[in-house]
């Protein structure tokens, strides 16, 4: 691509320079620039120039000490820790890190128009370190934001000409399929001259067009919301959301539905898929998840959902964004469904209960500095999703927090302050999806746990500090998806766990302190997953583990305590998938292993104990 090889050309030909060098990349919304930037980020032969890359959305909100920060967290900073709580210590933070390395950072989408905050933004990843080299992507839609940042080697990227947005329909679309594309092309070209040049404008309208005939076609040629001004005054972002909404108003009913929800998150936001999914089942929007990977799919043909910019691997799995422009269309359309309460701004007590009392999406991801939720919170009778993620001051929940009874999906991930769940948890009959990763301080999950009846979806990885599970955990009847990878402080499983009679998928890797499966293990007979890798205190299998009818996927590597694996092993009749490395406590294996006929792949490597096969 011309234009990626262009900016490495530019910065290729600063590498021989040391210190710090700024290259602003500006355009109108929807051009392409963090598509553009992302493409030189992720060049494989590029970016082996620099020790160290890093990505940080910045947008609407300039706050230079969310920046300094990010910076930070991208960057290993062994044997070095520094307190955050302020710029000057960012910036000490920053002195120490920078120099003496090759590193490449993008901030993606910047706004601010104040001189003096773009001078401190430069101040602060300036370095004229001998031997150290600092490259940094600036986007942003202003020219004059680029020009003060550095006017020599600003680059603008042009909007597209007609026919390159022809070429974007077309391919989006299935142009060369149709058997009618001739009488297609002639409106196909009308359309490609409203999308004023925009890429993203062209890959929305394109995807739409595909499942089009010639009179749908038309329509959208001739419809009167090209004419629409959305409230902004550049023509090219005016086309842009007319191109957004004309897909939006194509979509089915559903879809509409799942996309627009998109708008609780904030700008810049990392998605990530499965949270999503999980979240649009547990307010009834879609009944399976295999559905929401579908809308996904559609989502992002049609660039309402972007893959993330970050690189960096997740436990959590794939991560999408959203383009600001997209973001705005799915504001819209939510129009007054949709509350944003500013803890900020002084309000009157009636207007604040007036707005929470209607609250139904509650985000509060990383506000460390709050130590407790009021009594009055369980009020929040609405709520329906609460999302406190690193909400590390958090020591407790209280005993109104039960009375969240609309409460569908909670996510504590991070509060590592919370050291127990009030007895009164279990009466969120509602909920569906739990999700307490790193909650390393809980010690123990209360007895009113199984009173979860709608729990679907529980994540409890690097739970550490809790040593068992209640009895009552067997009640959770609807649960299909249990995560307890790093739990290494649960000695054992309840009796009543063969009572999770919906789990499908049970990951219990590095929970090294079980010492055992029980006999009602046997009775999961809709498991379809089992994850033991490095269970290495579970010394043998049950006689019952052969009930396990439907598992398809067993991964039991490094679980070298166990010396054999029961007769009934071979009643896996699902069986297609064993991975049974480094078990090298396992001297044989069972006449009936002959008869797991499903078998497709077996990974034995390192079973040194083995001396023969039946």
């Amino acid at each position: 691509m011309e234009k990626k090889k262009k900016i490495i050309d530019i910065l290729s030909g600063s590498h021989s320079e040391d210190g710090t060098m700024f290259l602003p990349i500006y355009g109108l919304g929807g051009m392409g620039k963090s598509t553009l930037a992302q493409l030189v980020f992720n060049d494989t032969e590029f970016k082996r120039r620099y020790q160290h890359h890093v990505w940080v959305y910045v947008s609407e909100v300039f706050d230079l000490k969310k920046i300094g920060t990010s910076i930070i967290s991208q960057l290993p900073r062994v044997g070095y820790q520094q307190n955050l709580d302020d710029l000057q210590n960012i910036q000490l933070c920053l002195d120490k890190l920078l120099p003496g390395k090759n590193i490449l950072i993008v901030l993606d989408d910047i706004w601010p128009n104040e001189v003096l905050e773009l001078n401190k933004l430069k101040t602060m990843l300036e370095i004229d370190n001998k031997d150290s080299m600092l490259h940094v992507i600036v986007t942003t839609r202003s020219e004059s934001i680029a020009n003060k940042i550095c006017a020599k080697k600003a680059y603008k990227l042009q909007p597209l000409d007609d026919n390159l947005c022809w070429d974007i329909i077309k391919s989006c679309s299935g142009f060369e399929d149709t058997s009618n594309n001739g009488e297609l092309e002639c409106i196909g070209l009308e359309i490609a001259k409203k999308c004023g040049g925009v890429a993203l404008a062209a890959q929305a309208i394109g995807y739409t067009l595909g499942s089009k005939d010639l009179d749908e076609w038309s329509k959208i040629n001739n419809s009167d919301i090209w004419n629409e001004s959305f409230g902004v005054d550049v023509p090219q972002h005016m086309k842009v959301l007319s191109s957004l909404m004309l897909s939006y108003e194509r979509l089915p009913p559903i879809l509409m539905l799942c996309f627009s929800y998109c708008a609780i998150f904030p700008k810049g936001y990392d998605i990530f898929e499965d949270d999503l999914i999980h979240q649009w089942v547990a307010l009834d929007f879609i009944k399976k998840p295999s559905e929401g990977k579908e809308y996904i799919k559609q989502l992002l043909g049609m660039s309402f959902l972007q893959d993330s910019k970050l690189l960096s691997a997740s436990m959590r799995g794939v991560r999408y964004t959203m383009h600001d422009l997209v973001h705005d269309l799915a504001t819209s359309v939510l129009a007054d469904e949709l509350t944003t309460v500013d803890a900020s701004h002084k309000s009157s007590s009636n207007t604040r209960e007036q707005k929470y009392c209607r609250l139904t999406e509650l985000y509060m991801i990383g506000c460390s500095g709050i130590t407790g939720l009021p009594e009055s919170f369980g009020g929040l009778k609405s709520l329906t999703h609460l999302d406190m993620r690193y909400c590390s001051g958090i020591t407790g929940l209280q005993e109104s927090f039960g009375g969240l009874k609309s409460l569908k999906h909670l996510d504590i991930e991070g509060c590592s302050g919370i050291t127990s769940l009030t007895e009164s948890f279990g009466g969120l009959k509602s909920l569906k999806q739990l999700q307490m990763e790193g909650c390393s301080g809980i010690t123990g999950l209360p007895e009113s746990f199984g009173g979860l009846k709608s729990l679907t979806h529980l994540d409890m990885r690097d739970c550490s500090g809790i040593t068992c599970l209640p009895e009552s955990f067997g009640g959770l009847k609807n649960l299909t998806h249990l995560n307890m990878i790093d739990c290494s402080g649960i000695t054992g499983l309840p009796k009543s766990f063969g009572g999770l009679k919906s789990l499908t998928i049970l990951d219990m890797k590095c929970c090294s302190r079980i010492t055992g499966l029980l006999q009602s293990f046997g009775g999961l007979e809709s498991l379809t997953h089992l994850y033991m890798k490095s269970c290495s205190g579970i010394t043998g299998l049950p006689e019952s583990f052969g009930g396990l009818k439907s598992l398809k996927h067993l991964h039991m590597e490094d679980c070298f305590g166990i010396t054999g694996l029961p007769e009934s092993f071979g009643g896996l009749k699902s069986l297609t998938h064993l991975d049974m490395r480094s078990c090298s406590g396992i001297t044989s294996l069972p006449e009936s292993f002959g008869v797991l006929k499903t078998l497709t792949e077996l990974y034995m490597i390192g079973c040194s104990g083995i001396t023969g096969l039946p």
